[in-house]
């Protein structure tokens, strides 16, 4: 193939520099293509994120009323929240047995797990 190239009346150097443009071209073709490919990929990762968090915040909201009688105090440590106090269908009033729930402390940066308590209490929340 080189001899029916240079054959052609292309030389040496012609045949290198139009090999390396090829090459290039070719190069810059599979970028823009896997560029493509990667930035579907990274939508398709970026929205099931997307709906993993909204399922998570889901949750919390509806752990959150589950505890709450409907206030909810913020903390520099996170959320201060009294149990949830309902009535049943007697009409007698009970505290929700226990709940979990979601806080985000700030200055950790950690979203921590707790439970709520199955009285009343305006005492501070452990760990």
């Amino acid at each position: 193939m080189g001899r029916a190239l240079r054959s052609s009346g292309y030389t040496v150097a012609e045949i290198l520099v139009g090999a390396t443009v090829a090459l290039l071209l070719a190069g810059l073709a599979m970028n823009f293509v896997l560029s493509i490919y990667h930035t579907a990929g990274r939508a398709t990762v970026r929205d099931g994120l997307h709906s993993k968090a909204s399922v998570v915040m889901t949750r919390i909201i509806d752990e959150l009323r589950e505890c709450t009688a409907g206030s909810v105090a913020t903390s520099p440590v996170g959320l201060a929240l009294t149990p949830l106090e309902s009535t049943t269908s007697t009409g007698q009033k009970v505290w929700a047995e226990y709940s979990s729930f979601y806080f985000w402390s700030e200055p950790r940066g950690e979203l921590f797990y707790r439970k709520c308590p199955p009285y009343p209490s305006g005492t501070s929340w452990e760990n």
